[in-house]
């Protein structure tokens, strides 16, 4: 009889290989090409940092009008913007700590993730609706040798 575990691992391995050699080049010549076209779709810190300052700004341009009439909406715009750049998950299991972190419950987390995503997001886009009317722009990096 045959060990059920040895053919789901073998089954797994193969479709793992398979996966990986679709995601490969052909030969060698191919291999700068491929490497071109993933860095096309792969954007720059500099895009992403540029983008996202973009987005934000748009959405606080009429902050102060904006958090009074609707205010849920408003941050929950900043939220979308901020969400494209931060990584709230690891930014929460940070500031918990390690040992904390591991001895929390799921619903803990999941509590604690919420308050502090919602602070963060409140905090910033409360201190972004007062300022209206202001351009910001990214600095290209310096490129070194």
């Amino acid at each position: 009889m045959v060990n059920m575990r040895f053919v789901l691992m073998g089954a797994v391995l193969a479709f793992a290989s398979n996966t990986f050699a679709q995601n490969q080049p052909a030969t060698e010549a191919q291999a700068p090409q491929a490497a071109l076209e993933q860095e096309k779709t792969i954007p720059t810190p500099h895009q992403v940092v540029e983008g996202v300052t973009s987005r934000l700004i748009d959405v606080v341009k009429n902050g102060e009008k904006a958090l009074k009439e609707n205010p849920d909406q408003y941050f929950a715009d900043v939220e979308a913007v901020m969400s494209q750049a931060m990584d709230f998950k690891f930014m929460t299991k940070s500031v918990m700590g390690k040992t904390y972190w591991k001895k929390a419950s799921r619903e803990q987390k999941k509590r604690f993730f919420r308050a502090f995503k919602g602070s963060l997001v409140q905090t910033l886009g409360k201190g972004m609706a007062s300022f209206t009317g202001f351009d910001a722009s990214v600095i290209p990096p310096e490129r070194r040798h």
